[in-house]
């Protein structure tokens, strides 16, 4: 089960006062990026401009990153994953930008996926998805007990949170019928199966240090 690559979104009052071509696309890659179908394009032209703060570039290097990522697209998703770079490089002090890197990496490098959730984690402890992502790359190489261990943290940050593209539970099923422990397996998705109101919980979406100037 796989969680989606996380946006991130300036406030709308940080948007600076750009020439008129340069609006449109700042706002649709920094401010109104969730749900664009121009993301890529957007942010392409803002990083382009030359314009905008290190920290507002580094969040359109992660944004355009976002929208190549999952395109099915080999090229594209390497593009995804040198976006991430260019946005670590800009500030490696967001553990999302790892996050997304290392979902990027997932099913292709799980090993470098592992060591940026891994950075991703130590920067925010709490970060559950980060936890829940880690167990995927880990049962993908057919670790089960750091899958094990990885889901269950995520479900003790989150127990509440999951959907079709994020479910711990699941995984740590997964990960217990590697081991060929079938009936654990089966109370895993028994349990989860009452789960019937999924709320995001605070320790969801990970890293707040930006969060004073950001809407995450």
């Amino acid at each position: 089960m796989r969680f989606l690559p996380v946006l991130l979104l300036v406030a709308a009052g940080a948007v600076p006062a750009f020439a008129q071509p340069v609006d449109k696309p700042w706002n649709g890659c920094l401010v109104n990026a969730l749900g664009n179908a121009d993301v890529i394009s957007d942010c392409t032209a803002v990083l382009t401009s030359g314009q905008g703060t290190s920290e507002q570039r580094a969040i359109a290097f992660n944004n355009r990153g976002v929208g190549r990522t999952n395109t099915g697209d080999e090229n594209t998703q390497k593009a995804a994953i040198r976006d991430f770079d260019e946005a670590i490089k800009l500030n490696p002090k967001v553990a999302k930008f790892f996050y997304n890197r290392g979902y990027a990496r997932t099913g292709t490098d799980n090993v470098s996926a592992i060591a940026d959730f891994g950075t991703a984690i130590g920067m925010d402890p709490l970060f559950a998805v980060a936890w829940g992502q880690r167990a995927e790359s880990y049962l993908q190489l057919k670790k089960w007990d750091e899958a094990i261990r990885n889901a269950s943290e995520a479900i003790r940050l989150a127990p509440h949170y999951l959907h079709s593209l994020y479910n711990p539970y699941e995984t740590r099923a997964l990960a217990k019928e590697g081991k060929g422990d079938t009936k654990g397996a089966e109370a895993e998705r028994a349990g989860y199966m009452k789960i019937n109101k999924p709320v995001i919980g605070p320790n969801a979406s990970g890293n707040r240090s930006w969060e004073g100037y950001m809407r995450i």
